[in-house]
């Protein structure tokens, strides 16, 4: 697995009261074969299961705002689901998440 990220830290505009966070997330999970479970020993075994996963990209783009006592940010995840095939699984059964877009805002009413 490969991860990495590239980001800009810093203010906005000339006089930088605005500071931000914004960035790209990107990994890539090569593809790996299951152990299987065997329920009677309590263990995980070497035989080949055929259960194959194929090689995975992923990437987020996040961005985060803070004007004194108001912050906001809005984070995409899994922007790599949009143009790859749909049925790629992280594991048996476990589809990976789709296209998800977050939102969030925070206020401090007190000093």
């Amino acid at each position: 697995m490969f991860s990495g990220r590239i980001a800009y830290n810093g203010g906005l505009f000339k006089a930088k009261k605005l500071k931000t966070v914004t960035g790209i997330e990107i990994g890539y999970i090569s593809h790996y074969q299951l152990l299987d479970f065997v329920p009677q020993m309590n263990t995980y075994t070497f035989v080949n299961s055929l259960r194959q996963f194929n090689d995975m990209m992923k990437l987020h783009f996040y961005s985060q705002f803070d004007l004194g006592y108001f912050r906001w940010f809005v984070r995409v995840e899994n922007i790599e689901q949009t143009f790859v095939k749909p049925t790629n699984f992280e594991g048996v059964g476990y589809p990976v998440t789709p296209l998800q877009l977050r939102f969030g805002v925070s206020w401090d009413f007190f000093n």
